[in-house]
């Protein structure tokens, strides 16, 4: 997924406006857009509109992920974020699952090992 951007208008996609939008040079509307090229490195997602609708992603997805503005020239997110402003979801992606504590077990240190 690559820049999501929420506009509080409809287009058409026939017209000039759309394919502004698309390029992201449309502000008129423009309700939120996530730069995944931001903060690659850590949960956070920063919406580059107005509104400061930043978010936090869930389970660990991969990010630095190529985007469309991918050249081809570096092959480190590092050294070109705006090149690598995707983001993949996996199906199994999972960080801390957030669950309360059931119960709690410390190991022995004489315990011996069962392998």
């Amino acid at each position: 997924m690559e820049s999501p951007t929420i506009y509080d208008v409809a287009f058409d996609a026939s017209t000039k406006t759309m394919r502004q939008a698309a390029a992201g040079e449309l502000v008129l509307g423009l309700t939120a857009r996530w730069a995944f090229d931001k903060g690659i490195s850590g949960l956070h997602v920063t919406d580059s509109g107005d509104h400061g609708l930043h978010g936090t992603v869930v389970n660990l997805p991969t990010r630095g992920v190529k985007g469309s503005l991918w050249s081809g020239r570096e092959h480190c997110w590092r050294h070109a974020p705006e090149e690598y402003n995707a983001i993949h979801f996996h199906s199994d992606d999972l960080d801390d699952a957030r669950w309360d504590t059931d119960f709690a077990f410390t190991i022995p240190q004489d315990l011996p090992s069962g392998a």
